[in-house]
């Protein structure tokens, strides 16, 4: 009997094995990017958080009082529509008070979409979502709300400034 002398090459299997150990190194690197890329997102938001409280602090050291949706019939409903007059309100508010413009005016451009009545003005989260403004009079602060990652308001990745 003749024995088979080895030669040299890689057989199916060993490539096989080589690749499957790289697709999952690659989901690994995936996941990991994925999860750099919400904490970026969450601390800009966060910094959006600063400036709105600096804001609207600034706000009512010059008139006494937080924007009162509820002085202009906006209703606190939980509606697309409803989140957006509300947004709306406390963007045009901030910006019509001279002392909160100057701090409105710090932010970024993606997250204070300005334009020309009648379009509104609004202020939007890193995933494109227009935050929520919520004020009721005798609150000590505006609540204002992210619907995070997921981009559903009600969820519990939603995020708040207080």
């Amino acid at each position: 009997m003749k024995s088979r002398a080895s030669r040299p090459g890689v057989t199916l299997v060993e490539m096989l094995v080589v690749l499957a150990i790289i697709l999952m190194l690659a989901g690994v690197l995936v996941m990991v990017f994925k999860r750099l890329d919400v904490q970026a997102k969450e601390k800009v938001l966060s910094n959006t958080f600063t400036i709105l409280d600096s804001a609207l602090a600034e706000f009512q050291d010059a008139n006494g009082t937080f924007p009162d949706p509820s002085r202009e019939k906006i209703s606190l409903g939980n509606t697309d529509k409803e989140r957006g007059l509300r947004n709306e309100f406390m963007c045009r508010k901030l910006l019509d008070e001279p002392q909160s413009r100057v701090i409105m005016d710090t932010l970024d451009g993606r997250t204070l979409m300005r334009a020309k009545p009648p379009v509104p003005t609004l202020a939007y989260d890193p995933w494109s979502i227009p935050l929520d403004y919520v004020y009721s009079p005798g609150d000590n602060f505006p609540l204002v709300r992210s619907a995070g990652p997921d981009k559903t308001f009600g969820t519990l990745d939603d995020i708040k400034n207080r």
